[in-house]
């Protein structure tokens, strides 16, 4: 089973092991998903704005959850989107690559 790697980082905050995925546009639909790897971040709280947020790249992203994750995964083996990432081998093209992604929460890298 592919689940996000840890840092072996202490935290006194709660943390999370997140995907960072790139999606790709086709006029105004998401039709294309890369998974670029995983990585773990602290989850944070942003005053004046609602949700949860873990920093990348100095930038505050809103976090995800894993059923989110979950309908990317549905969408992927019903053919809708393309799933795929070269880091980990997952290609829709093989099925059981697919089935082998674990759910996490996740970030995109474009919000």
């Amino acid at each position: 089973m592919l689940e996000p790697d840890n840092d072996e980082r202490y935290r006194v905050f709660r943390s999370e092991r997140l995907w960072v995925i790139e999606r790709r546009f086709k006029e105004a639909v998401m039709n294309n998903a890369e998974i670029l790897g995983s990585i773990e971040r602290k989850v944070l709280t942003i005053e004046g704005r609602q949700g949860e947020f873990v920093q990348y790249k100095n930038r505050f992203k809103p976090l995800h959850t894993k059923e989110e994750f979950e309908e990317i995964l549905m969408l992927s083996k019903e053919e809708k989107i393309y799933l795929f990432s070269h880091e980990l081998s997952v290609s829709q093209v093989m099925p059981e690559t697919i089935s082998q992604l674990k759910p996490a929460p996740f970030i995109f890298i474009d919000e």
